[in-house]
């Protein structure tokens, strides 16, 4: 089957697209990837992999009709290189200064939150608490009112007439 010039020159064109859209996560990436230890760096480093086997591979699928071109991985990578080139830099500063923002922002909402934080720490305490002293009162309360109708009833002598199982009270006679 004939696969036209046309059609490959725009499956490359794509391919090389796609290299700059993953070199561009790949300098964002970098620059986290400096900011972190050796185990985040090598899950970033794992995750930018994934990311860019799972691209080519949905690519290669649709924009490749089921295949992928032996062309495909070179001029991908070949992306990921010319972003590195030409707006690697600028990304990396770009990048830079939305974390410092981010972190300054954090810095601002974070005494709020911690507020709210022991707020409601201290909240749910109160709460324990009002449980757990109802929690006895209740079964302070149910343990006297079980009792109660546990005792025997006393009567007086003059009650005395009606059936001794009736009064809870069996009375031994010698």
């Amino acid at each position: 089957m004939e696969y036209p010039l046309d059609r490959q020159m725009l499956e490359g064109a794509a391919t090389l697209l796609l290299g700059l859209g993953l070199g561009c996560l790949y300098a964002v990436l970098g620059v986290l990837r400096r900011r972190s230890g050796r185990v985040v760096s090598a899950a970033l480093d794992l995750l930018f992999c994934a990311v860019f086997t799972g691209a080519l591979f949905a690519f290669g699928m649709g924009q490749g009709r089921g295949t992928l071109r032996f062309f495909m991985p070179p001029l991908a990578l070949g992306g990921v290189a010319l972003w590195d080139v030409l707006f690697g830099a600028a990304t990396r500063r770009a990048t830079e200064a939305l974390l410092h923002y981010a972190a300054f922002v954090f810095a601002i909402l974070r005494r709020p939150l911690e507020i709210l934080w022991e707020t409601a720490k201290k909240f749910q305490l109160f709460l324990k608490n009002i449980f757990s002293s109802a929690k006895k009162r209740f079964t302070i309360i149910n343990n006297n009112a079980t009792k109660r109708d546990r005792r025997p009833v006393r009567r007086r002598k003059s009650e005395e007439t009606a059936h001794e199982t009736e009064a809870f009270q069996y009375i031994y006679e010698d």
